[in-house]
């Protein structure tokens, strides 16, 4: 029902990289019920129901295969996207500092 309707269903990591594995093991056991799948994306009743993720990705995880590889996952794009904006930060950072010599 939460989901009922959306034109998009983005999630998060469910851990962070410097917690230890106990702790991973313990969250993602406590979250493994909210893990976006079939289940999920047809919840939405929306054929057309995008589906994005923060990154990184850990599959099977916060969400299953089939829908990280699916037609309906922006992902990848996302991924893509994150790498230019990473060069266009790089590069304006490297002009500034060019400024201050």
């Amino acid at each position: 029902a939460a989901v009922a309707g959306v034109d998009f269903i983005y999630t998060d990591v469910w851990v962070s990289m410097g917690e230890p594995p106990d702790v991973w093991k313990q969250r993602i056991d406590q979250l493994l019920p909210y893990q976006v799948n079939a289940g999920v994306m047809k919840a939405a009743d929306n054929p057309r129901v995008r589906f994005m993720h923060c990154l990184p990705v850990r599959r099977n995880v916060e969400l299953s295969d089939e829908i990280l590889d699916g037609p309906n996952s922006l992902v990848t794009h996302q991924a893509g996207n994150r790498v230019w904006a990473a060069q266009a930060v790089l590069a304006e950072l490297l002009k500034n500092n060019n400024h201050h010599e």
